[in-house]
């Protein structure tokens, strides 16, 4: 799939380095992200949750700390990509009217950027930390995806199993791209698991 990724402004503070992306991947709508390290990185680590990349901005000041460069990204339904107007939900709907699923969208999206980060730094891995229990799943099918780009997946406040929304009799309006038509059939949590092996999986 296509990325074009959109250098929007870069700034400076102390140490600290920061650049604002904007990446369209294939036809679907545009995400930002935010990369931000001090000189010298040593490894590179993308975050993303349910909440948006605010919601982890302790992870992000953790990490940076530690020496490593930050991705923060926000795809679709979460943080900045959430739109405006209608839910999610009815969004999600009308993406299913055309046999799209959204939560193959936002795979797809966070599969685009683990490549670009890695083409864009020279690196042959990078980690991937997520938070909430769509950007887990997420998290989850993208190492799957990608077991020689991706170090590791760490996933905070992560579903436990994908029959956890049907058995609490959850409303698809909460979350609606964990309701993909087929995806139980063939696979649950464990599964997901599995398919990012031999790479490490942390559940927090």
């Amino acid at each position: 799939m296509r990325t074009n990724a959109t250098t929007v402004r870069r700034a400076s503070h102390g140490e600290m380095e920061a650049a604002w992306y904007r990446f369209t991947v294939g036809e679907t709508c545009s995400i930002s992200a935010l990369a931000v390290s001090k000189p010298s990185p040593q490894n590179t680590v993308i975050v993303f949750a349910d909440a948006g990349r605010a919601a982890m901005e302790g992870l992000i000041k953790e990490q940076i700390e530690s020496g490593s460069r930050v991705i923060a990204v926000d795809p679709l339904f979460m943080g900045e990509c959430t739109p405006e107007g209608a839910a999610p939900s009815h969004y999600a709907m009308m993406i299913g009217t055309v046999g799209e699923r959204a939560l193959g969208l936002q795979v797809g999206q966070m599969d685009a950027v683990v490549k670009w980060a890695c083409q864009q730094y020279g690196v042959e891995r990078v980690s991937v930390h997520s938070s909430g229990w769509t950007a887990g799943i997420t998290a989850l099918m993208v190492g799957g995806l990608n077991p020689d780009r991706i170090d590791r997946v760490v996933i905070q406040n992560g579903l436990p199993s994908l029959k956890r929304p049907i058995e609490d009799r959850l409303e698809y309006e909460q979350y609606p791209t964990l309701f993909c038509f087929g995806l139980l059939e063939q696979f649950d949590v464990a599964e997901l698991v599995a398919l990012c092996l031999p790479r490490k999986v942390i559940f927090q």
